[in-house]
């Protein structure tokens, strides 16, 4: 039985080293489909010097572009604070979508004015120019893009207005679109708040991500959409999420990324002035577990594992029992006889 035992130990040992292996493989495939596709780094500002006494010089942008027939394109990320103009690689102040539909952020509609921009290294790209009532003023992405996707940007108000520190994406035929709105000045009664607007144009209404920002503070906007069409709007500061607007059905686009300031009827117009400090593009990671996924949460990899550790520990234990209750040797392909002794064959 010694040698018996033996053997027995040696397969428990091999089945549980060929178990230990499978498991292994198993986890590491499954931990790789966990890993985003795409993480996006972005630096957040620390400062904000005051707006200025009187209005920065104007500088030449872009030449103007046709973007209704543009198409989606892939991602970007534009530090402003390490700009000296506006890339026009990724943005103008004359796009197509922006000047037809840009009036149409607010009803009665806004007068369009061009935006002055100036950049430095403390505060990324200054926005500025909208100073009365019903105007608006605006950059937009030279692409459109097309869900998964998500946009963002950085940003701070020392002068507000009206709705001055403002992120949206709109389609081509400006049908589709939302937006967060930023009237950060605590005089704004009535209006205060970071905003998401949906639908973006023609709106009458605003519903609050943020209900008391303050000014000469970061905030970091992101507005994601997912493949079918569904948006989510998220306001957060110093790493800290502040508010998600509910899911929006805003449709699939492709979108374009407009950067503006807009104000309707304020308590008090002014001058508005706004820092960006980045602005970025990217596909949207997938959430939510693999597409090999049950509805009890188990993929199906963790459920051909069971099946394997099932079979191979009942393997085992038959091998155990046989090796601890097992039959006496046949000798020449016939049992002994009890109680009588094997008789060897006649020569």
């Amino acid at each position: 039985m010694g040698l018996g035992n033996a053997h027995a130990r040696r397969g428990i040992t091999r089945s549980i080293a060929l178990i230990a292996v499978i498991v292994i493989m198993v986890a590491a495939a499954e931990l790789t489909s966990f890993l985003p596709s795409d993480i996006a780094r972005v630096p957040r500002p620390t400062s904000l010097a005051a707006a200025p006494t009187a209005s920065p010089t104007a500088r030449a942008d872009s030449p103007s572009t046709d973007l209704a027939g543009a198409t989606a394109a892939s991602g970007f990320y534009d530090n402003f604070k390490t700009d000296t103009s506006l890339d026009s690689s990724i943005w103008t102040t004359s796009g197509a979508v922006a000047t037809t539909y840009g009036p149409n952020v607010s009803t009665p509609g806004a007068a369009l004015v061009q935006p002055v921009l100036t950049f430095s290294k403390g505060n990324g790209m200054q926005f500025s120019n909208v100073t009365g009532y019903f105007e608006v003023s605006l950059v937009q992405s030279v692409q459109s893009y097309s869900p998964p996707f998500y946009g963002s940007a950085g940003v701070s108000a020392s002068a507000d207005f009206g709705n001055a520190a403002s992120l949206a994406i709109v389609s081509a035929d400006g049908s589709e679109g939302t937006g967060i709105f930023g009237n950060i000045d605590p005089n704004n009664t009535g209006y205060y708040g970071i905003n998401y607007i949906f639908p973006l144009l023609y709106h009458n209404h605003h519903n609050a991500i943020v209900a008391s920002p303050t000014l000469n503070t970061w905030y970091d906007y992101n507005i994601s959409v997912t493949s079918a069409g569904t948006a989510s709007l998220v306001v957060s500061s110093a790493g800290a999420t502040l508010g998600t607007s509910p899911n929006l059905s805003v449709g699939t686009g492709p979108f374009y990324i407009w950067i503006f300031e807009f104000e309707g009827a304020p308590n008090i117009a002014g001058s508005d002035f706004v820092n960006w400090s980045y602005a970025s593009e990217g596909v949207l990671a997938s959430s939510g577990s693999s597409s090999g996924s049950s509805g009890s949460g188990f993929s199906s990899w963790w459920w051909v594992l069971l099946v394997i550790v099932i079979v191979v520990v009942f393997l085992v234990l038959v091998r155990i029992r046989r090796r601890r209750t097992g039959r006496a040797p046949l000798l020449h392909g016939r049992p002994p006889v009890q109680g009588t002794a094997e008789q060897p064959p006649a020569r």
